[in-house]
């Protein structure tokens, strides 16, 4: 995981002034670049087009804003190149990233080489972004900072939170293009789940000729979804509980050795981890594989009790208190700490424990027919014990500086008790790991507003109950009467931190089929074990929302980090890494004109990254509930 990653700071949010019966503020900077004020927030080699206007040109000014003064509805667009970037070199392909969260960004390395950046602080998808698509240089990537984030600051007022959307990132980055490609199309656009959205609606608009406009072979010829989300249907709860327990019990049955429980050296897992030979940093303390990289002692029983318990604290959690990644937040964890109202079933547990969970649904989990990466075993094991440990009853929760290893979770672990104490250190370091690396390089204000009025947070429709809302709506929730024993006083909280979008136009669930359909050559990438779009929001991305050529990959047991490559700090890339890379350079290459031999051309591609096609039948691809 990333050494330096800063944490974003919740201070001094708003100061509130009268504006109807909704609470207006602005929003502190580094809710829009958790790096203001730091080192990191020096940077190089990064690029700007300014004064680029908030509302584009087709686009009436919103009633409320006040745009007396022209800066206040402009902004400076910031966006990078890759290190092996050569417009001029006519075998390279153009490829944009966009980068997931929503409101999540890439790092710019001063170093220069943004090849062997480091994974955020969840191991999400930037990393893809950052290594997979350009670490065998022969890509010109380019990278931006979405509006509302990074260097891409905006206003602070939260009056100008509606324009915090996905229809407006097109029309920013088809000027992105413009500036650095002039009347050249994008070859590519590689998309992770928010960035999916703005890589739809981009191709839906601009991704067919149009020569008038000055775009002879339309904005972009080729898209890459990877991890696609879908938000038409809100009844995703049951099949996201069944993906993440489902990871967990694999977890935690994956990673016992077979016969009697020794717990003496990692060497069970030789034929079990993609990349156990390879020497990377040997000494490192909490890299390299270990004794305590097995969970023999953990019984079936005891998975059996594990698992119901994470079914409940995942049930009890969603009607009202949002989502995982909302709970483990610092600060909403504290505040929730606070409150009378939560339950006490949820409120016994550390933070820690909903942070593991969250993690669990973006890892995966580890199949004897996938890709199985040290780093990911080191991250999953630690994941389950922390999951492990909170869940059994009848023992100290705190891991602050120490565990306890009279507990009924560590029994059968060993009769040595230095066998335990090194599973309570390795708990104990865990611990510190998870909650340090915070929410990695993310605006709050952009996940919360481009959530929000994208129509991809689910909590809004929840408590709305409601598939489709108005800014009005989101007002009147809000600033509801909030009795002694109301449950949502948190999530009311953060609707008042949103600027209202006072329009009248409704906001529905994400759908990129309807209108939103385009025939753009896409390829579609998930994991089998992702658990933030289960419920088929991947299949139905495909069914509904491409009318072209279109390619459906699964990679067996990833998450929705799509860790496809061997992710270790400081490593050099590993074959797996080339390989994914050979193969979007491949689809990049070959959409335009024979996508019907993409899959005859990449069956080594697709051995070596233990991924499969998913064939449509009748144009469908079925449904994995």
């Amino acid at each position: 995981m990333a050494k330096s990653l800063m944490m974003i700071v919740f201070a001094g949010l708003f100061t509130t002034t009268a504006h109807g019966a909704q609470v207006s503020g602005s929003w502190d900077k580094k809710e829009m670049d958790p790096r203001v004020g730091t080192r990191d927030a020096e940077v190089e080699r990064i690029l700007k087009i300014e004064n680029i206007s908030l509302v584009p040109g087709d686009t009436a000014v919103p009633l409320n804003l006040q745009c007396d003064q022209s800066s206040r509805c402009t902004f400076d667009f910031h966006y990078f190149k890759g290190v092996t970037f050569d417009l001029d070199n006519p075998s390279k392909n153009s490829i944009l990233f966009i980068a997931g969260g929503p409101g999540q960004f890439v790092q710019e390395n001063k170093a220069g080489n943004v090849a062997l950046g480091a994974l955020d602080g969840d191991g999400r998808q930037i990393v893809d972004g950052k290594v997979v698509p350009e670490v065998n240089g022969k890509q010109n990537i380019v990278y931006f900072h979405v509006r509302g984030a990074g260097q891409s600051l905006i206003d602070r007022s939260n009056e100008f939170d509606p324009l915090l959307r996905a229809k407006y990132v097109v029309e920013d980055i088809e000027k992105l293009r413009r500036e650095v490609l002039g009347n050249k199309p994008w070859d590519g656009i590689y998309a992770h789940s928010w960035g999916t959205v703005v890589a739809q609606l981009y191709a839906k608009k601009y991704g067919r000729s149009d020569s008038a406009g000055g775009r002879p072979n339309g904005g972009v010829k080729s898209l890459i979804l990877s991890a696609p989300i879908v938000r038409k249907s809100s009844d995703t709860l049951d099949a996201r509980i069944r993906q993440t327990v489902s990871n967990l019990k694999q977890i935690f049955e994956f990673y016992r050795p077979t016969g009697d429980c020794t717990i003496s050296d990692e060497s069970y897992l030789k034929d079990r981890v993609t990349d156990f030979d390879e020497n990377f940093n040997p000494g490192i303390s909490g890299e390299d594989l270990d004794g305590t990289d097995n969970l023999c002692f953990v019984t079936d029983s005891r998975i059996l009790a594990i698992v119901r318990e994470v079914q409940k604290v995942l049930r009890d959690i969603e009607p009202d208190y949002g989502s995982l990644d909302f709970i483990q937040e610092r600060e909403n964890f504290d505040r929730l700490q606070r409150d009378p109202n939560f339950p006490p079933s949820l409120k016994k547990y550390p933070r820690e424990l909903y942070a593991a969970l969250r993690r669990i649904q973006l890892l995966g989990a580890p199949a004897s027919d996938g890709l199985v990466f040290t780093q990911d075993t080191k991250s999953m094991i630690d994941m389950a014990l922390i999951i492990g440990y909170h869940t059994t009853p009848e023992i100290s929760r705190q891991l602050k500086t120490r565990c306890d290893t009279r507990g009924r979770f560590l029994t059968g672990a060993a009769a040595i008790p230095e066998i335990k104490a090194k599973y309570c250190s390795r708990l104990v370091r865990a611990r510190t790991q998870l909650l340090e690396s915070g929410d990695g390089l993310e605006s709050k204000r952009a996940r919360y507003a481009f959530g929000v009025y994208d129509g991809v947070a689910r909590w809004i429709f929840r408590v709305l109950n409601k598939n489709c809302f108005s800014g009005q709506d989101l007002e009147n929730f809000a600033n509801a009467a909030s009795g002694p024993t109301d449950r949502k006083k948190l999530l009311r909280n953060t609707a008042k931190k949103i600027g209202i979008d006072e329009s009248g136009i409704p906001v529905c669930g994400w759908d990129p089929g309807g209108d939103n359909a385009h025939s753009v050559p896409t390829l579609i990438v998930a994991g089998s074990a992702d658990a933030v779009i289960a419920g088929c929001q991947a299949e139905d991305f495909y069914n509904d929302g491409l009318t072209g050529q279109k390619v459906f990959l699964e990679f067996v047991g990833m998450g929705h980090a799509m860790s496809v490559a061997n992710m270790r700090f400081g490593a050099m890339p590993s074959a797996q890494t080339q390989t994914f890379a050979d193969l979007i350079e491949q689809f990049v290459k070959i959409a335009p004109t024979q996508l019907a031999n993409f899959i005859a051309s990449v069956q080594p591609q697709l051995s070596a990254l233990k991924a499969r096609e998913r064939q449509p039948e009748n144009n469908l691809i079925a449904c994995r509930r």
